[in-house]
């Protein structure tokens, strides 16, 4: 059985988060649903898989690459276009 599509596509999800980050970051990067994730080592508090299937999860680009850090990441709604969460993976490593 295939997923419903979304109500909020890709990339109207990238712009949500976009707009939410605004000048904090020199942009989004990936938005990728939680299946999309080659390793799972997200652990967005509060998120089980299960929850975090019903979201876009967008990955803030950061112009700092010298620092070994957590990715950060927007939570959008694929169904309202909510943000949920706004913060670490917790995937740093």
């Amino acid at each position: 059985m295939t997923a419903p599509q979304p109500r909020i596509s890709r990339e109207a999800a990238r712009s949500i988060a976009a707009a939410r980050v605004g000048n904090k970051s020199t942009g989004i990067g990936k938005v990728l649903s939680y299946d999309e994730i080659d390793f799972k080592t997200s652990h967005i508090y509060n998120f089980p898989p299960d929850v975090l299937q019903e979201f876009w999860i967008a990955y803030v680009e950061n112009d700092d690459h010298t620092i070994l850090k957590s990715s950060t990441v927007v939570l959008v709604s694929k169904e309202s276009g909510e943000i949920a969460y706004v913060g670490s993976a917790q995937d740093e490593g």
